[in-house]
């Protein structure tokens, strides 16, 4: 297919992908505010697709070399008439990539159905990204206010980071929209909507998440410990029940992953990611017993969390990395530490605001545990980020409306005097 019939039909599929935005947005109650937002959000990441495309800015490299193949082989069997093609490829023998399943599911029937054209699955992560636009709002605004939810939208559409994971082929990006999408339907339970249908989404959400990168059991898990703890009481019963949960995800991991979850197979996959290497921080530093890891764990979660730094700075890309998390990242973690506190004193705050700070800091300590490289580290906490953007744009609602509401009573205080 020639460059510009393919760009034609991704064109017509831009259009196609506007309407689901649509629909998502019209399901949600969208208010017009974030309808504007999201589209922005869509716009700016079809914008990332188009110019990368050209360009080539940003190369996901081999693994998403890999992805693409993979789609455009379910496609083909699509097209063969095999029905189940995803689950005989995701569930093959020997097959450790069980994510792939979900994967060419989603991504698959656009190739089988247009053909073999790579912007395609890109443009549909750039869709799949600014729904999480849409959830990160949805969840500010529960914990908050509109404005807060506005603002936390505002930073997801914007952060450089995501709008490059909105228009390559990782599943970096589908795997936050349904961890976000957790997050929101556990808020929505604790805040007192109790239905089954919430459950079922719960369920199905949790599944999905679980189902593209299995080393996230350990993070739902703590965040629906939390949540059944802080749900059912802090006493005998809660504190039984929060145990049970945590005790069961631990082991679906060690059903799934088996002695990989053990400490020296731990230090050994750092050792290995931390080997010497463009990127590579903490190199050589790893643990041998069970004080060292407790010693390294808040070194490995601050380095995983907040790389990289001057010193990691080689070129283009690594120099946008710095100066991002230099003028975003770093003011946003700030920010959330106020909008942390400020939740907490809102009635029943802590009930919503401590299963979302749980679930981050796990995944912050669980995967510092074991990263080694900037790249990864990046891709990896991109997870847990958004709740950090939700908080973020808490404090600063809040903060707007108390400069809004000293400036209400000044000019009051001056028309009286007059």
């Amino acid at each position: 297919m020639s460059m510009v019939l393919g760009w034609i039909v991704a064109s017509v599929f831009v259009i196609l992908l506007s309407g689901m935005l649509a629909g998502y947005l019209t399901r949600c109650q969208a208010p017009h505010n974030l309808w504007r937002l999201a589209f922005g959000a869509f716009s700016l990441r079809i914008g990332y697709v188009f110019f990368d495309s050209i360009v080539g800015f940003y190369s996901g490299g081999g693994d998403e070399s890999g992805y693409e193949t993979t789609i455009w082989f379910v496609a083909q069997q699509w097209q063969s008439g095999v029905l189940f093609a995803p689950l005989q490829y995701g569930l093959a023998p020997g097959n450790t990539a069980n994510y792939m399943l979900l994967y060419t599911t989603l991504f698959s029937p656009a190739y089988a159905f247009f053909g073999r054209i790579q912007l395609l699955p890109r443009l549909q992560m750039a869709l799949i990204g600014s729904f999480v636009v849409v959830n990160v709002y949805l969840i500010a605004n529960l914990l908050w206010d509109h404005q807060a939810g506005m603002i936390a939208g505002g930073i997801t559409m914007i952060f450089p980071y995501w709008v490059v994971l909105s228009g390559i082929l990782y599943r970096d990006m589908l795997i936050i929209f349904f961890l976000s999408a957790v997050v929101y339907f556990t808020v929505r339970w604790q805040s007192g909507e109790h239905t089954r249908r919430l459950l079922l989404l719960v369920v199905v959400t949790t599944v999905s998440a679980v189902s593209l990168r299995l080393q996230n059991l350990f993070v739902i898990g703590a965040l629906f410990a939390t949540a059944a703890l802080l749900f059912i009481g802090r006493d005998v019963r809660g504190l039984v029940t929060s145990t049970a949960v945590g005790i069961l995800f631990v082991g679906l991991m060690y059903a799934r992953f088996g002695k990989e979850i053990l400490l020296s197979e731990l230090a050994g996959r750092r050792s290995w990611l931390a080997r010497s290497a463009p990127g590579s921080y903490l190199t050589g530093l790893t643990y041998e017993s069970l004080y060292e890891l407790f010693v390294f764990a808040p070194i490995g979660a601050l380095h995983f969390a907040l790389v990289p730094f001057p010193w990691h700075v080689v070129n283009l890309l690594s120099t946008i990395a710095f100066l991002q998390n230099l003028v975003l990242w770093y003011p946003v973690v700030i920010c959330a530490l106020f909008g942390f506190r400020d939740v907490l004193t809102r009635q029943r705050g802590s009930e919503l605001v401590l299963p979302l700070i749980v679930f981050s800091l796990a995944g912050l300590l669980g995967y510092g545990l074991v990263e080694g490289n900037v790249g990864p580290a990046m891709r990896h906490r991109s997870q847990f980020q958004f709740v950090f953007f939700i908080l973020a744009g808490v404090a600063v609602s809040r903060r707007l409306s108390v400069k809004l509401s000293d400036r209400c009573v000044t000019s009051s205080d001056e028309i009286r005097n007059t």
